[in-house]
């Protein structure tokens, strides 16, 4: 089995057909509402659509929640169904933080989300914020958590994760979900499933096994390691994963138990 903490189907046009096919299985699937400039409208229409067709191994979650309506709404309207996480922001600037593509911290409004969201016991993701709204995060919820990412020591892009930043995610108990995504598994213009293997190998080696997990980023993006084009990866992964020395407990871990433990 899988568990896989972001995956962008719900944003899809087959959305519907992925969601039947992902309620056969028994995987564990975090689909992630992307706003991508739509309205408060189109998320809970979204929202709705996932809440009326689910099963109980899917859960959802909010990327970019910067929909310009008063908060109240917002809380009645879509946090109360109480998403995993929710993402402020995508690359940029907005309403209530800066993205990694830009510099400054948490803005005030962005700030009174946080505090929602800690109400509710809600996780903030950090996985688009910029290092410096990263850290002034960190001031009103310890409550954190990165859905998809990579490691900046093996590959220095914008959006990955610096080994301070792991460190404050994993002492507050929170969950890094390792994408494959190929700008960020390495600098190289294509990827393999060793360069998956070095970040998986790098986040054990200093941290541990407890607070890794796989955010595929699955109908995200479509620039993934050779041979990567659905869950059937995590298989041959697996065997490598053996190959390199790995044990099976360890390999599950990573790709079904601590998510799994996570949202129990």
């Amino acid at each position: 089995m899988v568990a896989d903490f972001h995956n962008d189907y719900l944003s899809n046009p087959e959305r519907e057909k992925i969601l039947k096919e992902y309620s056969l299985k028994k995987d564990i699937i975090v689909g992630a509402i992307f706003r991508g400039g739509k309205d408060l409208k189109y998320a809970k229409k979204t929202l709705n659509f996932f809440l009326n067709n689910r099963s109980n191994n899917l859960r959802f979650a909010f990327e970019d929640f910067s929909y310009p309506v008063d908060l109240q709404i917002l809380c009645s309207e879509l946090l109360d169904f109480l998403p995993v996480y929710v993402g402020l922001t995508w690359n940029g600037e907005n309403n209530l933080a800066y993205g990694v593509g830009s510099l400054g911290k948490i803005k005030p409004q962005g700030v009174m989300i946080i505090k929602e969201l800690l109400k509710r016991k809600i996780y903030l993701d950090t996985a688009h914020l910029s290092e410096e709204s990263f850290y002034s995060a960190l001031q009103y919820t310890d409550k954190i958590l990165c859905s998809h990412t990579c490691f900046y020591d093996l590959c220095p892009h914008p959006r990955n994760l610096k080994k301070n930043q792991i460190n404050e995610i994993v002492k507050l108990g929170g969950l890094i979900g390792l994408t494959f995504y190929t700008p960020f598994l390495t600098e190289n213009k294509n990827s393999t499933i060793n360069d998956v293997y070095r970040h998986i190998d790098y986040f054990i080696q200093n941290f541990g096994v407890t607070y890794l997990a796989i955010g595929t980023d699955f109908y995200g993006c479509d620039n993934f390691p050779q041979g990567c084009c659905d869950y059937g990866f995590l298989e041959v992964l697996t065997e490598y994963l053996l190959k390199k020395g790995y044990t099976e407990r360890q390999i599950d871990a990573i790709t079904y138990g601590n998510l799994s433990a996570f949202l129990a």
